[in-house]
């Protein structure tokens, strides 16, 4: 289950990386800027495929995982659980 959730995110994320490139180059041939700053709106929306290929990016060693039998789940970040255990060390 947790390898389709991570094909299911990748795929979301390729999706949207896809989108999101044609949206900003569709930008970058109109020439719009910003309306309150002199910067073309196509260098502040890059950040959408940026985003979402450090996300992939991010993805990509969790399925190596999941495969490989290196992991049985995924494994992202907790913080909560983390801040607990670092709390409890400190009363330690």
């Amino acid at each position: 289950v947790s390898i389709v959730a991570v094909l299911l995110c990748l795929l979301y994320a390729g999706m949207v990386i896809y989108g999101s490139f044609l949206y900003v180059m569709k930008m970058k041939k109109i020439g719009i800027e910003l309306e309150d700053l002199p910067v073309q709106m196509w260098l502040v929306r890059a950040i959408l495929p940026i985003g979402f290929t450090l996300l992939a990016l991010r993805f990509l060693p969790v399925l190596f995982n999941l495969v490989s039998g290196k992991s049985d789940h995924l494994r992202l970040a907790n913080e909560v659980e983390e801040a607990l255990k670092l709390k409890q060390e400190e009363k330690q």
